[in-house]
């Protein structure tokens, strides 16, 4: 699986620490979930990728949903807002995995 934004790195800028490159602000709804998705990745080690869901209705393909992929499965179609949901809920899973 190629990786979206393979760039992607916190950065130390003063006392505080964020995500370089920033994701670009015209972006469309897929480039925001990708970087998203990268900066999950950053963050735990975990890669993922977001692509648009192959969901169909009686027959017709449904636009803005989208699957997350990851090392061993895939998960959707979600909303854009459910997709992020869920990257951030692995994000944390994985952040308090590491505390105990």
């Amino acid at each position: 699986m190629e990786l979206p934004f393979p760039e992607l790195r916190r950065v130390q800028d003063g006392g505080q620490l964020r995500l370089e490159p920033r994701c670009p602000e015209a972006a469309d709804v897929l480039v925001h979930l990708r970087w998203w998705a990268a900066a999950v990745r950053v963050d735990t080690g975990v890669p993922f990728d977001v692509r648009p869901a192959d969901y169909r209705v009686d027959g017709v393909k449904q636009t803005g949903r989208y699957d997350v992929i990851g090392p061993d499965s895939t998960a959707g179609p979600f909303t854009a807002h459910d997709a992020h949901l869920y990257l951030s809920g692995i994000a944390a899973g994985v952040t308090l995995g590491r505390k105990t």
